[in-house]
């Protein structure tokens, strides 16, 4: 539970209403204490109260006294009601409002054998705000028998950690006298209490505690953390016998069940055997005294089970006798093998304090090392939890949390009440038949090399994967930076977006305008289009014509150019006859002037001969006989030949070159046409000249 302080400030003086609220589980002595305080009997100490009684007193000096007692289970742990204890101190919180300055914890000297509980429950059921304002109360001293209280308390671990809790604050009181027989003591009392209040008051600056709803939230936030605790136990659960069913597809070992019962007296384990059995074939109305042995068929399966005596512990105020001792010891290999499971039966809707822990792993660990693999605890009264899952009452008290996980975690519930117990036993022999797997070392060698082998691929896959994921998140990075490009280019796109939106909107009267000019300008196109519509008729019937007239003149043209072709080879035979025939004349030509050149050489040696007078007589004429001799030589040439070279040269040249241009040919062929026209004209014009001298 959760208190709040009084954060109000008060004076440092001692405060002079004093409020008391009195815990412990002893009712009678809770009683005999506040009678001591008050100096007086107000309290009954003739029978217990089921509520807070309170009683109010005004001491010497005017102050006064509220003492509140409670009832004898007031600090009591409920499975099915989680907040009873918060519950339960709210209401004795509020019978002395506006709240208490003292908590009084009543511990009468004596055997705490089998009794531990009522002391250490309320350490941990308690809120670590309310030790800071109690105080211990030793009551029945005359049991001491001479030693000390803190040699005593040295004994009992319990008393230790509840001295602990309180700041060792602690008093001797003894409730057989109050009032005048011994004013001392409750003064001595009240001077701790003022001291305490005092230190609190300096500290922290409150003198009392009230219950307000913020620490009622931190405690629901505990009740929270211990929901999810309880949570993330059974999902390990889950997973861990998930991941041991997975190995049973081919289980290596017997389908008989040897089950070893064990635990404290009083827990149900009998009527547990009874249950798995699935008939009353032990006895539950007589404690076990010794071990027995018993034989049943379970869903086709042999099932032996052993049930053991129980072994001194709550509610029993001596110590484990050898005798039961050693029969536990001897109990696992009784007739056969060592048990395929050993049940470890406690009560699922009690408390479970340190001390009940320690007795549980001292009398298990007597069966040797091997139980806790084979231990799976089986919490009985399962009719008695309610809706509150069995994992929160695990995760509530810390002793049973370490003996469960000591266990392998292995746990169940079992209503042995319940006549419908088939699923509560199937989900028992699940459980049985995992730790045997576990425990199977051969079977899980086998698994474990597979399991190695899996490693193996799974940390090379692993390897890969981890590369990919690196190049991954390269690439992410380097997306990311493309992102923050992108969006900063999407901004300057959407800036400018808007800008052209805004241009745009200017832009929209203007093309309205041209549209409808635009529509206009289409209309008169139109009406053109139509009016021209005739000429493109007649543009188009004209342009086949002249398509027609280029193909005609095209073929025409081919035509001449093969023709040209032709006359061109003609050409070149006759000019090759030509050239023949010229050179027959100029051999010709070269006989005629070497029959001149010898006719002159005789009519020069005859004239020689002659007269100087002839000589002179043609010297005065302007002319010799040499001249006369190489103007007679053209004249050995006849005119005919003369003639008709130049006729022949002139119409061949005429010829060609009024062929060539007509049809387009080079201007080669043509320069030679017009050259070979030109000397057949000049040979004529010779010749001609040449008779007119002539004549």
């Amino acid at each position: 539970m959760a208190f709040k302080p009084n954060t109000q400030k008060v004076n440092k003086e001692p405060p002079k209403d004093l409020r008391i609220i009195l815990l412990g589980h002893d009712w009678l002595e809770k009683s005999l204490t506040g009678n001591t305080i008050l100096g007086q009997q107000m309290f009954d100490i003739s029978r217990d109260v089921k509520m807070c009684v309170r009683r109010e007193a005004v001491l010497d000096g005017g102050r006064s006294l509220v003492v509140v007692s409670t009832p004898e289970r007031w600090i009591h742990y409920s499975v099915q009601e989680p907040d009873l204890v918060t519950t339960n101190m709210a209401a004795c919180m509020d019978v002395c409002s506006p709240g208490p300055h003292v908590f009084i914890v009543v511990v009468p000297i004596g055997s705490y054998r089998g009794r531990e509980w009522t002391v250490e429950g309320p350490l941990q059921l308690l809120n670590d705000t309310l030790w800071r304002h109690t105080m211990v109360v030793f009551t029945r001293c005359e049991r001491l028998r001479g030693i000390s209280v803190l040699d005593y308390a040295a004994n009992h671990s319990f008393l230790k950690a509840l001295l602990k809790k309180c700041g060792h604050r602690f008093h001797i009181l003894d409730t057989s006298m109050w009032g005048d027989e011994d004013p001392t003591q409750v003064a001595e009392l009240m001077a701790k209490f003022d001291a305490m209040v005092g230190e609190n008051l300096k500290a922290r600056g409150f003198d009392y505690l009230t219950v307000e709803d913020e620490f009622l939230r931190k405690e629901r936030k505990e009740r929270t953390e211990v929901e999810e605790r309880a949570a993330l136990r059974r999902t390990n659960v889950a997973m861990s016998r998930s991941a041991v069913r997975s190995l049973m597809e081919e289980p290596s070992w017997s389908p008989d069940l040897r089950i070893l019962v064990v635990g404290p007296k009083q827990v149900g384990k009998s009527s547990s055997a009874n249950t798995i059995l699935g008939d009353e074939v032990f006895s539950v109305l007589h404690p076990t005294l010794e071990c027995v042995e018993k034989v049943g068929k379970v869903d086709n399966r042999q099932v032996t089970v052993i049930d053991t005596p129980g072994w001194f512990g709550r509610y029993c105020s001596e110590d484990t006798p050898q005798e039961i001792k050693d029969l536990i010891t001897h109990s696992a290999p009784l007739h056969g093998p060592f048990p395929s499971a050993v049940l470890l039966v406690l009560r699922g809707h009690e408390s479970f304090t340190q001390t009940d822990g320690i007795r549980a792993e001292e009398h298990l660990s007597m069966l040797g090392h091997w139980v806790w693999s084979r231990s799976i605890v089986l919490f009985t009264w399962g009719d008695r939890h309610g809706v509150t899952p069995i994992e929160e009452h695990i995760e509530r008290w810390p002793a049973l949390k370490q003996l469960v996980d000591k266990c392998g975690n292995r746990y169940n519930v079992l209503d042995n009440s319940s006549g419908r117990t088939e699923n509560q036993v199937q989900e028992l022999f699940e459980t049985i038949d995992e730790t045997m797997v576990v425990n199977d070392t051969g079977f899980l060698m086998r698994h474990f090399v597979n399991l190695r082998q899996s490693y193996t691929k799974l940390e090379q896959n692993f390897k890969r994967t981890a590369a990919e994921l690196k190049n991954a998140m390269a690439n992410n990075d380097s997306l990311g930076k493309r992102v923050v490009e992108k969006e900063r280019t999407a901004q300057e796109t959407i800036q400018k977006l808007m800008d052209a939106e805004m241009e745009n909107q200017h832009l929209k009267k203007s093309i309205a305008e041209k549209d409808e000019m635009i529509t206009h300008l289409n209309e008169r196109w139109d009406l053109e289009v139509k009016a021209r519509k005739p000429a493109k008729q007649t543009f188009e019937t004209e342009k086949v014509v002249l398509r027609e007239k280029m193909k005609k003149e095209q073929l025409e043209k081919t035509a001449s150019k093969e023709m040209c072709e032709k006359k061109e080879l003609k050409l070149d035979q006759v000019m090759k006859e030509q050239r023949q025939y010229v050179e027959e004349l100029q051999e010709k030509l070269m006989q005629i002037k070497r029959e001149n050149w010898s006719r002159r050489e005789e009519k020069t040696s005859t004239k020689e001969k002659g007269s100087m007078d002839v000589d002179n007589g043609i010297t005065h004429n302007g002319k010799t006989e040499t001249d006369h001799a190489w103007e007679l030589e053209p004249c050995w040439i006849p005119s005919w030949f003369r003639a008709g070279g130049a006729v022949l040269g002139a119409a061949a040249g005429a010829l060609i070159a009024s062929f060539n241009t007509n049809t387009g040919m080079s201007v080669r062929p043509a320069l030679g046409a017009a050259a070979g026209a030109m000397l057949g004209n000049l040979m004529l014009h010779e010749t001609k000249t040449q008779q007119k001298n002539h004549e």
